[in-house]
């Protein structure tokens, strides 16, 4: 009897059981697409989503289309909520679009679609939801994100495109100029500077220009530069240059192509040729004579063409003065002629000898001096006042200043006028 009994208990065990998973089984295949859309009638998103998951689990049902729509309804609804995280909200947005595609996919006559009102507007309302999120990522400075929801957006509008949508009087455009900016500069921010490219040249390709794209050719520039692509660097320059002529980007980007040349020439070259289409910048100028300045007294060794280079920097300078708005062209022509006055002068007094040719070269010499002293005055005190009219100087200002007053005393010194010397002696401590 005993053996009975537990036979019995164990046959009606398993029996239970499947009487179990049989009811259970009947519970999730109960669930109709009704049921879910009687749910989201009453704004219960959350438990139509939990719904329709089960009624997907179903291997009939996956098969249907129609489910498949419905989860992307679901789906999308869900992804307005505003207590979700931005992450959670991009997954749901994607599951969304991946049930809309199937569908659209498994009913070639897309039945659901076509009681929408516009047909497909579900699709419409995913890309500006994928466009809202990417722009709230960027803002986050969460800049991958931001490029994977761009990216969503910019697939899914082609993808309508292609697929000839019809939304009344709303228009994709072709190339949706902004949203691929938008693109473009989150893969920039995100180092993805190959996926930046392709986005930013997109822009070019089509010649897009304006105040709102001058950034694009920059960045495509910059980017060909550094990279050494001579042959792309050409192509967006000649672009840039027509639509945006009074840049002077375009001439730094060149310019730093011949400095790494490592040429001396070929980069003083490229200055003339870039100086001579643009005789009004300021900065090509100001630049160049920097660099001139530089070559010339960075090292205790003379140029072998170091009075020709100073005679051009001279010029080049005077330019620089009157194109300039700012003190730092009249600073560098000062400080320039200070040390012609210097070489002048020291050139005179190495001279020693009482030969006629001697005392000539001594008296052109000491000319010469004289005239770049006046000359240096001309500007020393023009910066010396534009200092004393500025509020709020620098540290690195008035250090200036203070040296250049020092220069203004030396040459006045020499001159032998002791009155003026002794006025910037006064002006000198205004700048401590």
């Amino acid at each position: 009897m005993e053996y009975i009994y537990a036979l019995k208990y164990s046959i009606m065990s398993r029996f239970l059981i499947v009487i179990s998973l049989l009811m259970s089984s009947l519970s999730i295949s109960a669930q109709t697409i009704d049921d879910v859309i009687d749910l989201m009638d009453k704004k219960d998103f959350t438990g139509a989503k939990t719904q329709i998951d089960k009624y997907l689990t179903n291997p009939k049902n996956s098969e249907k289309a129609d489910g498949w729509y419905i989860k992307g309804r679901v789906y999308n609804a869900v992804s307005y909520d505003g207590n979700l995280a931005p992450e959670q909200l991009y997954q749901l947005k994607s599951d969304a679009l991946a049930a809309f595609t199937k569908n659209y996919l498994m009913d070639e006559k897309h039945v659901r679609f076509q009681l929408e009102g516009p047909a497909f507007i579900s699709f419409l309302d995913l890309y500006y939801g994928f466009y809202d999120l990417g722009a709230k990522f960027f803002n986050a400075k969460n800049y991958e994100n931001s490029l994977l929801s761009f990216k969503k957006a910019l697939e899914l509008k082609d993808f309508m495109i292609a697929e000839k949508f019809d939304f009344g009087n709303t228009k994709l455009p072709a190339l949706d100029t902004a949203l691929i900016v938008n693109a473009a500069t989150a893969a920039a921010q995100a180092n993805k500077e190959e996926l930046a490219e392709q986005y930013f040249k997109m822009i070019t390709d089509a010649n897009i220009n304006g105040s709102d794209y001058v950034s694009v050719y920059e960045y495509l520039a910059d980017y060909y530069s550094k990279g050494g692509n001579d042959e792309a660097l050409r192509s967006i320059l000649k672009k840039a240059r027509e639509f945006y002529p009074a840049n002077s980007f375009w001439d730094q980007i060149e310019l730093g192509m011949a400095e790494k040349s490592g040429s001396d020439e070929a980069l003083q070259a490229k200055y003339e040729e870039r100086i001579a289409a643009n005789p009004s910048g300021y900065a090509l100028k100001y630049d160049y004579s920097v660099w001139m300045y530089n070559k010339i007294y960075a090292s205790d060794e003379k140029l072998p063409n170091q009075a020709e280079m100073q005679a051009k920097l001279t010029n080049t300078l005077r330019e620089a003065v009157k194109l300039a708005k700012g003190p730092e062209a009249g600073f560098l022509m000062a400080t320039h002629l200070y040390n012609m006055c210097s070489d002048y002068s020291t050139a005179a007094v190495a001279i020693k000898g009482n030969k006629p040719d001697d005392l000539k070269k001594k008296k052109e010499l000491n000319a010469l001096t004289d005239q770049t002293m006046n000359e240096f005055l001309q500007y020393a005190e023009a910066y010396v006042k534009q200092m004393e009219e500025e509020k709020d100087l620098k540290a690195s200002q008035k250090a200036n200043t203070r040296s250049m007053c020092d220069n203004i005393i030396d040459v006045f010194n020499m001159k032998k006028d002791s009155k003026k010397a002794a006025e910037y002696e006064k002006k000198k401590d205004k700048f401590q």
